[in-house]
């Protein structure tokens, strides 16, 4: 995914001006097939993500590449609209989608590893700030008060997984 990005001298913005990524591991006591069935499904970001509302899928089942869904969520008290489409996916392993229409353009990233001690979930999200105006002047103030979110999230996710059977949480 290639945006080009101008400021107002009308200047390519570097890349560590323009990128915010989130990343970070967990790992859950749960199989790995549980993981990845939950966390693949957008759907359930609801349950796990404090600033999503709603996710709604525009394709039809099986969640796949070229699946696509729209995420609302709530940050800072604005609300974000995202259209995404899964790019990739590979069962039990890795799904990628990307943003083709959002006020934030983003990849995201969710990948899990089968480990002795449970699975490792890995989450990524690259937010592409050449659009948001408001978020470059912001940029440091909304990566610390996103990353403890994040932090919170992946804490969630875990409680939620480890605390619930097979199919327990699944009242969407």
């Amino acid at each position: 995914m290639n945006h080009r990005c101008v400021n107002w001298e009308m200047r390519e913005l570097n890349l560590q001006e323009r990128k915010i990524v989130f990343d970070g591991r967990i790992v859950i006591d749960r199989p790995l097939r549980e993981v990845f069935v939950f966390t693949s499904d957008y759907r359930n970001d609801r349950l796990w993500r404090e600033e999503t509302v709603d996710v709604r899928y525009i394709t039809p089942e099986p969640i796949g590449p070229g699946s696509q869904c729209l995420e609302i969520a709530r940050i800072w008290g604005s609300k974000l609209e995202t259209w995404s489409e899964v790019s990739r996916f590979v069962q039990d392993d890795v799904m990628i989608s990307e943003s083709y229409k959002a006020q934030l353009p983003l990849i995201m990233t969710r990948q899990v590893l089968e480990l002795a001690e449970g699975t490792q979930f890995y989450y990524r999200v690259e937010l592409d700030v050449c659009r948001a105006m408001w978020l470059r002047r912001l940029k440091p103030l909304y990566q610390r008060s996103r990353q403890r979110a994040f932090i919170r999230n992946l804490t969630k996710l875990k409680q939620l997984l480890e605390q619930n059977s097979s199919k327990g949480w699944d009242d969407r």
